[in-house]
């Protein structure tokens, strides 16, 4: 249940033209810059009504924390975006302390450098039926069992991606020692919650799991790796200053020659993001990240 910010509604005669996601009223137009929380990478505005009267609210949204996986447009493709209690304004008696109906998503916002936000109508509209993701770790171990020795997935969201990189290093492990390659920006507390942390070592650290950074690739020895999962590379148009985007491209062109030549004999997954740079240039199998199936009725 949110604050009832009564002093601020009854100060200000005009209806509020949004209200942020902690039931805050806001008289500003809309901007993912003027959500509540400044590390967002994805913010959005949708119109909710009040499940008990039908009061009609627009509310902003930032990305939270996804335990499950799924950032905001994830949840919106699966029909399970939500805002939770609507604003507090007093509109019935029991509506504020109940849950909200989510209508529409008016606007969707995501920036991947953490700077330059974009809008993406491919997430904004009436919300879907509800509906479940496929189990995309499943279909990679599947591949693999069938012998395929280079896999892409094209993952959904930077959340999706993370969530399916933990799974499948976990899953991984058993079949014997992976590496795991993540762009330098990225690190090693993408696989806490998913693999035994007594299994996890860096460069030098021969155990179950070694992750390394693309700079780091030249250096590391595969001799006992059994898979490399791969996190693609940043978009060729991120902003970045010229020296230091000249050096991101060189560190990028000797993990892909590293990538080539290392990958024989080993099973290869790359998981993808749209817009990012591709490891592997023909995979054996390119796995749907984006398919979906009905709940049980």
């Amino acid at each position: 249940m949110h604050t009832f910010y009564k002093d601020i509604l009854e100060r200000i005669d005009a209806p509020p033209s949004w209200f942020d996601d902690a039931g805050v009223p806001r008289y500003c137009g809309f901007t993912p810059k003027h959500l509540n929380n400044i590390h967002a990478r994805e913010a959005v505005l949708a119109d909710i009504a009040c499940q008990q009267c039908g009061r009609l609210f627009r509310v902003g949204m930032a990305g939270r924390s996804a335990d499950q996986g799924r950032g905001l447009c994830d949840e919106f493709r699966l029909g399970d975006l939500s805002y939770g209690d609507p604003p507090n304004v007093a509109c019935c008696s029991g509506g504020p302390s109940m849950t909200s109906d989510m209508l529409r998503v008016v606007e969707y916002w995501s920036r991947e450098n953490g700077v330059d936000w974009f809008r993406d109508p491919a997430f904004e509209g009436p919300l879907p039926l509800r509906c479940a993701a496929v189990d995309v770790v499943a279909e990679v171990m599947a591949a693999a069992g069938r012998g395929v020795a280079s896999i892409r997935v094209d993952c959904t969201s930077p959340s999706h991606r993370y969530h399916v990189a933990g799974r499948t290093v976990a899953a991984m492990v058993a079949r014997g020692r992976v590496l795991f390659v993540h762009p330098d920006r990225a690190g090693g507390h993408l696989l806490r919650g998913y693999v035994g942390q007594e299994e996890v070592g860096y460069a030098g650290q021969p155990r179950a799991a070694t992750i390394v950074g693309f700079s780091q690739l030249p250096e590391i020895s595969v001799d006992g790796v059994a898979s490399v999962i791969i996190l693609s590379g940043a978009p060729p148009g991120m902003a970045m200053r010229a020296d230091v985007k000249k050096a991101h491209e060189e560190v990028w062109e000797r993990a892909r020659v590293w990538l080539a030549a290392a990958a024989p004999g080993r099973v290869v997954v790359e998981l993808a993001l749209a817009g990012r740079r591709r490891a592997i240039e023909a995979p054996g199998v390119i796995i749907d990240g984006w398919q979906t199936q009905p709940l049980p009725a």
